[in-house]
């Protein structure tokens, strides 16, 4: 770095950025609005909810949206996914309010699983995908969650939680499944109704 550089770095502070990319008529303008009672700074231009989000993105259509290795996935074909899998979690008694965890590395269906919960107003309970066994048992616990989205390393860690601490979690398995040891006396949800596989086959089952 030259000495010219030096004297001139940083450009500008923390405080004078924000100020620039906040002020009214900026893209990222604030404003106070009142949610649930409550003075609240949001960004003036920006959904106002997961819901918004999500219906923005289908205006998209055919363009990638999700790339994972050799997988690729639509705006169109991700919002029928998650549409699909939404359905199933309202026919298997999720309700608002409900707890949802997700408990997987960052995989492309852990966006899915994501917005399908929101959509039905449950609340998304991300766990660490770096937890032992033992950790992944509290959070499940403390959490409340009634339904789990795992892929298959985290469904074998939590397997014998269910039976042991007798906590009703329906395991929805996404990518590569192996029945995990002491599954059988868990309501686990059969695993070839939402598994998803590679992103390509997922897109295909779940969103036709």
């Amino acid at each position: 770095m030259t000495d010219t550089a030096k004297k001139t770095w940083p450009a500008m502070s923390i405080a004078e950025a924000t100020a620039q990319l906040t002020a009214p008529g900026a893209r990222l303008e604030m404003d106070t609005v009142t949610i649930r009672g409550i003075p609240t700074r949001v960004w003036k231009n920006c959904p106002p909810t997961n819901r918004e989000v999500f219906l923005a993105g289908r205006m998209f259509g055919e363009r990638e949206f999700l790339i994972y290795k050799d997988d690729r996935c639509t705006y169109e074909s991700f919002a029928r996914a998650t549409l699909k899998l939404a359905a199933q979690l309202q026919r298997d008694g999720v309700e608002k309010g409900d707890r949802v965890a997700i408990i997987m590395r960052n995989l492309p269906e852990w966006v899915v699983a994501f917005y399908a919960a929101e959509l039905v107003g449950a609340i998304v309970t991300p766990l660490n995908a770096w937890w032992t066994g033992p950790e992944l048992e509290y959070g499940l616990v403390d959490s409340g969650s009634n339904v789990a989205f795992v892929d298959s390393e985290r469904l074998e860690r939590i397997a014998n939680v269910v039976v042991r601490q007798q906590v009703e979690v329906d395991a929805l398995v996404l990518r590569e499944h192996r029945q995990g040891r002491g599954f059988s006396a868990s309501r686990s949800v059969a695993a070839e109704e939402v598994a998803v596989g590679p992103l390509a086959d997922a897109v295909a089952r779940l969103g036709n």
